[in-house]
């Protein structure tokens, strides 16, 4: 989780440089989303977050949401991924989280509903 990892990291010196990328506009379907880390290395955690910008689903505008490789319904559709100098985000299709208002529904993240905030420690 975001927490377990941000307790490794205060507790340890294994990462000496972090990234924390601002507010990136979700990208449309089949595009990559480049930014450039500025590490010098190539990271050994990335992470990818749904920033919401609106209320839905249960969540406030605001709260970030981790990512993962699979959306809610067990898909993969998005690909994190990077180099000594970029973090990538790969979008395609609908990507979907689940809801956290008790109805057992998804959201569909898009530019209208979230932005995208990329992570990386080296």
């Amino acid at each position: 989780t975001q927490q377990s990892i941000k307790a490794y990291i205060d507790n340890e010196t294994v990462f000496t440089k972090s990234f924390v990328s601002s507010d990136q506009t979700f990208p449309s379907n089949r595009t990559v989303l480049s930014v450039a880390h500025s590490l010098g290395v190539v990271p050994k955690i990335i992470q990818v977050f749904a920033k919401m910008t609106a209320s839905t689903g249960g969540y406030a505008s605001g709260d970030f949401v981790l990512l993962g490789t699979q959306d809610a319904t067990g898909q993969g559709q998005y690909v994190v991924y990077c180099s000594s100098t970029h973090v990538k985000f790969l979008f395609n299709s609908a990507a979907k989280i689940t809801a956290v208002d008790g109805n057992n529904s998804r959201v569909t993240l898009s530019s209208s509903n979230c932005s995208i905030v990329l992570k990386a420690f080296a």
